[in-house]
């Protein structure tokens, strides 16, 4: 389970609107596009050949070809890529995932030290509820710090809420397919306001994904999605349209199988 905000990502990651932008459509057409096609890699890059990747993220997978472990790589001081994160992935008789568990290095503690949890509850087959805890120490003991609950329809996600620890709403996501493929993913806060969206286009194995702030009519910023012959999710590139940014790097993923 992939939680992702696709295009908020740090700011280095990010550029104006290159010349050659796919020109895409709301209709996907008959393409099945495959974000969760079992990655081995993904590799955070400073540029479009990746030939030096910034951080990467490695999967691996058990006999069922579920996920069981994600290490997080980035460059320590001396400028080596080292494992700094990873998580444990822990799933039901039934094949769910029911708990993941966040490990990082601790200048303090010894070994790797279990940093946040997260809980999984399902209800009819489907995803119902996202508990989070963070670990606290000495006493090793799970604090609750968010909830999140979720609706499916027909096998898709359509709704996600967060909550606070006062069980407060603090946001609500609805999500809208168009020939079951994801093409709309809107945010509002606790109040109910709008205050975020994100339209999905396509054109052929490319996906466009433009992302409005409430009130605007043209995107801010924009993410491009290429994928394989096979359908799998290949590549991203991220931009602003922001002209204040323009001087900044593009953001560039590789997805390796």
């Amino acid at each position: 389970m992939k939680h992702r905000l696709l295009l908020i990502l740090p700011l280095f990651w990010v550029a104006c609107q290159t010349d050659n932008a796919v020109v895409p459509g709301l209709d996907p057409g008959e393409m099945a596009y495959n974000d969760e096609a079992g990655a081995v890699r993904k590799l955070y890059c400073n540029s479009g050949k990746c030939e030096d990747p910034l951080s990467i993220e490695e999967y691996k997978y058990d006999a069922s070809r579920r996920l069981i472990r994600v290490n997080r790589i980035s460059r320590n001081a001396k400028g080596s890529l080292e494992v700094f994160s990873y998580d444990e992935l822990t799933y039901d008789e039934a094949g769910r995932l029911v708990r993941k568990t966040n490990f990082f290095k601790a200048y303090n503690l010894d070994g790797w030290t279990p940093g946040s949890v997260f809980e999984f509850e399902y209800e009819g087959g489907s995803l119902k509820t996202e508990r989070q805890y963070q670990v606290l120490y000495p006493q090793n003991q799970l604090s609750l710090i968010g909830t999140v609950r979720y609706g499916f329809r027909d096998g898709k996600k359509v709704l996600q809420e967060s909550f606070d620890l006062q069980n407060r709403l603090s946001t609500r996501v609805e999500y809208e397919y168009r020939k079951n493929v994801l093409s709309r993913e809107s945010y509002y806060n606790g109040e109910g306001k709008l205050f975020r969206k994100v339209e999905h286009s396509f054109a052929g194995n490319r996906r466009v994904l433009n992302e409005y702030w409430s009130g605007q009519d043209k995107p801010i910023s924009s993410m491009e999605k290429r994928y394989d012959d096979q359908r799998r999710l290949s590549a991203e590139e991220t931009k602003v349209m922001n002209p204040l940014l323009c001087a900044m790097l593009p953001g560039w993923v590789r997805y390796e199988y």
